[in-house]
């Protein structure tokens, strides 16, 4: 039992020291002050996702299987912990939300980040079941197939980096605590190979790097102006009188 807290000590030590390069990598490769750099395409934005998705490609299909067979081994006593489940909608809710406290600062209006939020999140589930259905790779323990890469961990990630792009380097720590902790629970779950969760981790932060690349072009496709509006929620209450309940009906917009 020892041996096994130290090894789930040192599985969590590493994903904090992950946490600090991605998120000291980001900040020395993006901008961070100008709204129009998270539009720019540059090479070296493809340096964490693409190095993250090299070794998650070189993990599957690496035929000595004893590093994944150890971590397994560490976590096999039979818990499950389902936290991951909704932790790793967090990040991406909280990018959609955050914009509207009083006193943050966003570098986009709600309709821009509603854009690349649609455009990141579909880009991550193509790639993500795009590789799930192409490799099918066996789940540990053979609980099940598509392991390969873990959506959990893609979907984390992907809001943790459009809130770091948006909101800036500490909303990004955060974010990427969160999805981290999600990294995590999916190997002390033993739903994972280590790989998913790392391929997982490139393909969520290079999905939301495509929203904000795309966003560009989707305004001129839909003809969206930049002219400065606010959002606006009304809500106008109402009664029906057949099933006898109070109605509210809302409007938004954009």
């Amino acid at each position: 039992m020892a041996a096994c807290d130290r090894c789930v000590g040192r599985i969590a030590v590493l994903l904090l020291c992950f946490v600090a390069v991605i998120t000291s990598s980001a900040q020395n490769v993006y901008e961070e002050c100008d709204s129009a750099a998270t539009h720019r395409f540059s090479a070296k934005q493809l340096i964490v996702p693409g190095a993250l998705m090299t070794l998650g490609v070189i993990g599957a299909f690496d035929y000595d299987n004893s590093v994944n067979e150890e971590i397994v081994e560490w976590f096999d006593d039979g818990h499950t912990c389902q936290l991951d489940n909704v932790l790793r909608f967090i990040p991406s809710a909280a990018y959609l939300g955050i914009g509207f406290i009083p006193g943050v600062r966003t570098k986009h209006n709600f309709r821009d980040r509603l854009l690349v939020f649609a455009t990141s999140h579909v880009a991550m589930a193509a790639m993500t079941y795009g590789l799930k259905y192409a490799v099918n790779e066996p789940r540990p323990f053979d609980s099940g197939g598509r392991s390969f890469p873990s959506g959990h961990v893609a979907l984390s990630f992907t809001g943790a980096e459009l809130l770091r792009a948006e909101y800036g380097t500490w909303y990004g720590v955060g974010g990427y605590a969160v999805a981290a902790t999600v990294a995590f629970l999916r190997l002390y779950n033993t739903r994972h190979w280590l790989h998913d969760v790392v391929m997982g981790a490139g393909i969520g932060i290079l999905s939301a790097r495509i929203g904000y690349w795309l966003l560009p072009w989707e305004k001129k496709l839909f003809h969206i102006t930049d002219a400065p509006h606010s959002p606006t929620l009304v809500a106008v209450p109402g009664y029906d009188v057949v099933s006898k309940g109070v109605t509210a009906n809302l409007v938004i917009t954009l």
